[in-house]
């Protein structure tokens, strides 16, 4: 039995600034570990549609513009103190670079690059009008609906039984989309929305017996019976590092009459006491050695302040002289943690390694 898994750009996604030259996260080397360790080579393959390659690259090129200006503007601030304002200029071959990396890494871990299929702009405008899945909208899900038509033309083209597309759009690949892939191809299509997913896929079609589910069942248990841990944990670090927080980021400011980019926000009236579980997802399973495992847990919480019984009215935002009241639902309410982990299912042992409010 012959599998193709195709990757999204949501799942090879990485923008660290200090690997700008890399196009892809891990999640295509780590896949390709459990097809190699699994012995299932020969029948699976990795790949990515070309419309993820070009937008990968062309993401890393905003990322190096984004990072310059960054730079630049921070040069220009040193002007002050006398430092020359030698302005970094930007080059003209970030795109050949990117795309030679990309073809590097590609060659590497042998992936398939598919085309896209030639497709007629009638056939695309008709699924936009109707909104056929995976399109949302007549404007959003083009670039969707491309890796789904990319699918097709390969299914059509490629002996395979079988298709895994991963993608952290999981609703807008419904069983309407799977629906009209089995007509059209006579083959079926499954929906991961992660590498651990992806492992379970492989797991139960090639008989593998790793009972990756009932090992994760047992995790999440495990984890989320230290909830209470981990939010004391979650409290000790935001204390230490967060009280009274300032930003230089841009503020979304949805109102009612007109939106607009704020910069420089300071809540003044509503110091952060604490923070209350909401919500928990395991987003990554690592195993490094029997029975151990690393885990990362990203929770959401409740954000408690000093003025929770103040009259709705009085709270407000300050926005550098303009004063909002909270009636529009300006203020944030909740705020997520990234919470690494190791823990071992044998013996139950379990350790909080970092707590990260950024990422």
């Amino acid at each position: 039995m012959k599998t193709r898994i195709f990757l999204d750009t949501n799942k090879v996604y990485t923008d660290k600034e200090e690997s700008l030259k890399e196009i892809f996260n891990s999640n295509i080397s780590r896949l390709n570990k459990f097809i190699k360790d699994n012995n299932v080579g020969k029948n699976v393959a990795v790949c990515l549609p070309e419309v993820v390659v070009k937008e990968r690259i062309q993401q890393k090129i905003e990322n190096i513009k984004f990072t310059l200006d960054g730079a630049n503007q921070r040069i220009k601030h040193l002007g002050v103190m006398g430092h020359k304002n030698r302005q970094i200029k930007p080059r003209k071959d970030y795109k050949k670079v990117l795309a030679k990396n990309a073809q590097a890494f590609i060659k590497a871990e042998s992936v398939e690059v598919v085309p896209t299929p030639k497709i007629e702009s009638d056939a695309l405008i008709e699924r936009a009008i109707h909104k056929i899945k995976p399109f949302k909208s007549k404007d959003t899900g083009f670039k969707d609906s491309l890796i789904f038509l990319t699918l097709i033309d390969d299914a059509l083209r490629v002996k395979a039984d079988t298709y895994v597309l991963c993608t952290e759009n999981v609703g807008d690949f419904s069983d309407e989309v799977k629906t009209e892939f089995k007509t059209k191809t006579g083959k079926d299509l499954i929906i991961a929305s992660g590498v651990i997913e992806l492992e379970e896929v492989l797991d139960n079609l090639y008989t593998l017996r790793l009972k990756r589910k009932e090992r994760d069942e047992l995790i999440k248990n495990l984890v989320f019976k230290k909830i209470g841990e981990i939010m004391l944990a979650i409290n000790k670090h935001d204390n230490k590092n967060d009280q009274g927080w300032f930003t230089n980021s841009p503020i979304r400011i949805q109102h009612p009459i007109n939106s607009v980019w704020m910069y420089g926000a300071q809540e003044d009236e509503s110091k952060i006491v604490g923070y209350d579980f909401k919500d928990g997802q395991i987003s990554d399973i690592l195993e490094t050695s029997t029975d151990t495992f690393q885990i990362s847990l990203k929770v959401e919480t409740q954000i408690r302040r000093e003025d929770e019984n103040k009259d709705p009215y009085s709270q407000v935002f300050t926005v550098n002289t303009l004063r909002l009241p909270d009636l529009y639902g300006f203020r944030n309410n909740s705020k997520s943690f990234l919470v690494q982990l190791d823990c071992n299912i044998a013996n139950g042992d379990f350790k909080i390694r970092s707590v990260n409010s950024r990422f």
